[in-house]
């Protein structure tokens, strides 16, 4: 038994429509049309029931004619957005908030992206900071570019922070060894092949060539525990085979500016180095 079909314009027409997606742009052409039309008043006998628009009290009369037509074009355009999908809304009001979201969307998203390690800031916000870069004598040493560039590598900076490390590179020890090629080839070799003092001692003294004021300064300094492990770090050594490094802390002032107590607690600072490298402190020493 079949069902009979429904005489009403509206299930005619939705039925009619079935289950297919429209053609592309109709969804627009009818909005488009919609919007074009406009209702004209009718001179026939027959007329509607007055339809009254409370906010404003204006009355308009429609012919049913009309309003079938528009009934049968709001019925078209719902079963438009059943199949299709409501549209987004982008126009408008609702679109410029829209826009604003997306754009302080983007903008949140390039705030959180970490502008340098957090402990450079802490350090650059310090007290420490504050003191060291109101010292005039510590601003003279970070002054030096070599030097500067040195302590801008932190194991260099953990090496320095050391007593008997700055004490070796503030009486010229370090300086006469790296700056003579026989001591510095000695004590290459005695770091490579890790030497115990006697060896190095037998070594030494079968070393002809090598002044003995230098051989005492080699004995010495490598009899240190913790001078063994400044020199055996990669950073430390090439910033003293620099010849600008030598002849920073070859300078008096310079040489004495490793035990200014701001510069110390300075080094102690995990931010320190990485510090160095930002332009809020060159342009504060700088303006010193």
């Amino acid at each position: 038994m079949t069902t009979p079909r429904s005489q009403d314009p509206l299930d005619t027409l939705l039925q009619e429509l079935g289950p297919a997606d429209p053609p592309a742009g109709f969804t627009d052409s009818v909005l488009a049309q919609v919007a074009r039309t406009s209702i004209q008043p009718t001179h026939t006998r027959r007329v509607a029931n007055v339809i009254r628009f409370g906010s404003g009290g204006i009355a308009m009369n429609i012919s049913k004619k009309a309003m079938w037509g528009l009934a049968a074009a709001a019925a078209l355009i719902l079963a438009v957005f059943v199949v299709r999908g409501f549209p987004v809304v982008d126009r408008g009001t609702e679109g410029a908030i829209g826009a604003a979201k997306k754009y302080q969307a983007a903008q949140m998203s390039a705030n959180d992206v970490v502008t340098g390690d957090v402990s450079t800031q802490e350090f650059l916000q310090s007290e420490t900071y504050d003191r060291l870069i109101k010292d005039p004598e510590a601003v003279a040493m970070l002054s030096n570019t070599e030097l500067r560039n040195a302590l801008q590598q932190k194991a260099f900076a953990d090496a320095v922070r050391n007593d008997a490390v700055r004490a070796s590179l503030q009486n010229g020890l370090m300086v006469r060894i790296f700056s003579d090629a026989l001591a510095r080839t000695a004590l290459e070799d005695a770091l490579q092949k890790n030497l115990s003092g006697a060896e190095l001692a037998a070594r030494l003294n079968g070393n002809a060539a090598l002044h003995p004021a230098l051989k005492a300064d080699l004995k010495n300094m490598l009899a240190d525990a913790n001078m063994r492990a400044a020199l055996s770090n990669d950073a430390f050594h090439s910033s003293l085979a620099n010849v600008g490094v030598r002849q920073a802390l070859a300078n008096a002032q310079m040489s004495a500016a490793l035990s200014n107590r701001n510069f110390v607690a300075a080094l102690g600072h995990q931010g320190f180095s990485s510090a160095l490298r930002t332009p809020q402190f060159q342009s504060a020493l700088s303006s010193r």
